[in-house]
């Protein structure tokens, strides 16, 4: 492994006391959605006193702070109206150029977009002269994590939406990710206004990101009471293991999920433990796919430590990793405890929906969305659920077989939950 020289200017942290726009170029695969969901939502909805420190932005007509779609747009023109929802937003905030005299808050724009593997000079200058609006000189945050990890997560992640994998690993191979883009920021916003930090959560506060954030963004326990708020985040969205990204593969690929259902599904799902060895390279890429990943993985390292002055992230040759063999007893008893998982998840659900009255007879003689699993045959709704009950009740299946019947029990649920939310959730209509 190279030494690094000591390069000065770079900072580590937000200056305190003097307000600025952060534009947080979230990577893929670095805790970017944690972030957005606990300070987006969860914070700004529980304790007024994080929203008066920094705020994430969030244009007027999304639900999100994932800005995402935004920065898209941005790319594409960012002169142009369209942006309007977030201009209106920073403008109902008495932003201007000039706004950090009148406040001390930060203002985050955070966006998984914006720290891409793909991303472009050309798009991050847009990215750059649309904040130039409203502000001198906004400062990035940047995480930076090894594309052989970040490669393998964002596979799974890709897989656990029911999207193409196979898009992922040419985005990796067209350059050096992490190098393009500090180079890419460095230019636009200069080394002086750049966090670079690397993504290792071992060596984060309590190994969390958000406490790592909060660190970045000045907000630390001597301000407020940091740990005693994010102890009350539960932050569960981790990949899921292998045997469940196989399922899950094998859903999609037989049913036609609605967006919306996806999206409630998937959120139900990332609330749930799992067991089972997680997935590795090999189970997805060829040999001299991993190689070829592998060797822009040392060089990228070793220029980007020698950049920065210090190592970007751990250098792991042992990544490439083999597939785990499980004997038959712990394989049965990975399902057998995931399908108490997944069904769990649904019973929870199903509570939901019977407390508004949802589990109607229209509803209920209705086909089930999913219905090709143990249960297949069932015609309508209350049959699939009695099905369901009894296979539960007799656990007279197999463990996987049980867990397939437990996932297309989330999904049936999940659906009937996101109709109705979809349609409108005065109205009870499903």
């Amino acid at each position: 492994m190279k030494s690094f020289r000591i390069e000065s200017g770079r900072p580590t942290s937000l200056q305190s006391g003097l307000s600025c726009i952060l534009l947080h170029a979230g990577g893929p695969k670095t805790g970017t959605d944690s972030i957005q969901r606990c300070f987006g939502y969860y914070a700004a909805n529980n304790f007024k006193w994080i929203a008066d420190d920094f705020e994430l932005l969030k244009p007027v007509d999304f639900n999100t702070s994932n800005l995402s779609s935004i920065t898209h747009r941005i790319e594409q023109d960012h002169t142009q109206a369209i942006t309007i929802s977030l201009e209106g937003f920073i403008t109902k905030q008495k932003l201007s150029k000039g706004f950090a005299e009148l406040n001390e808050k930060h203002y985050v724009f955070s966006s998984e977009q914006a720290g891409r593997p793909s991303l472009t000079p050309d798009r991050a200058k847009k990215q750059y002269e649309y904040l130039r609006y409203y502000c001198d000189q906004p400062r990035v945050l940047y995480y930076m994590r090894d594309p052989m990890s970040q490669c393998l997560s964002l596979i799974t992640q890709i897989i656990k939406e029911g999207l193409d994998y196979h898009k992922v690993l040419p985005q990796f191979l067209k350059g050096q990710p992490n190098m393009r883009n500090v180079l890419t920021f460095d230019a636009l916003y200069g080394t002086s206004n750049v966090m670079c930090v690397p993504f290792d959560p071992s060596k984060f506060r309590n190994n969390s990101i958000l406490y790592d954030f909060c660190d970045r963004l000045g907000m630390t326990d001597d301000k407020m009471n940091i740990s005693s708020f994010l102890e009350r985040f539960n932050n569960t969205n981790n990949s899921p293991p292998l045997n469940l990204l196989c399922l899950l593969r094998d859903i999609y690929k037989r049913l036609n999920m609605p967006q919306n259902t996806r999206m409630h599904f998937l959120n139900a799902l990332s609330d749930v433990s799992l067991a089972g060895p997680k997935a590795v390279l090999s189970d997805f890429l060829s040999s001299e796919q991993i190689a070829r990943l592998s060797d822009l993985y040392v060089n990228e390292h070793d220029e980007l430590g020698a950049y920065l002055g210090f190592e970007p992230y751990a250098l792991n040759l042992l990544f490439k990793g083999e597939p785990c063999e499980l004997t038959m007893a712990e394989t049965e008893h990975d399902y057998t405890y995931n399908a108490n998982e997944l069904f769990s998840a649904a019973e929870r659900i199903r509570i939901r929906l019977e407390k508004h009255n949802l589990l109607n007879n229209d509803v209920m003689q209705r086909p089930p969305l999913s219905n090709l699993g143990p249960v297949r045959g069932a015609g309508s709704l209350s049959e699939f659920l009695d099905s369901v009950d009894n296979i539960r009740l007799k656990n007279c299946l197999s463990p996987k077989i049980m867990c397939e019947a437990s996932l297309d029990y989330l999904v049936n649920l999940s659906h009937i939950w996101a109709e109705y939310k979809r349609c409108g959730s005065g109205s009870g209509v499903v």
